[in-house]
């Protein structure tokens, strides 16, 4: 993915990706699986803040170290 963003930069393509298909060649348990990502909607507006509020029932807890 980041070298089709550094094309996207290089050749100043403004835009969203709608469709990435990604083939794995390094890990040899998933190598050859293709995955592919594809944007179903797009909506243009701001978004309400609360969506990035968590679920009802959650709370924020203490990291551990």
């Amino acid at each position: 993915m980041g070298l089709i963003f550094k094309e996207l930069k290089e050749q100043q393509t403004k835009g969203f990706l709608l469709k990435s298909v990604a083939t794995i060649t390094t890990n040899p348990m998933m190598k050859g699986m293709t995955f592919t990502r594809v944007a179903t909607l797009v909506e243009k507006g701001p978004i309400p803040a609360s969506t990035f509020e968590p679920p009802a029932g959650y709370q924020k807890v203490a990291r551990a170290r």
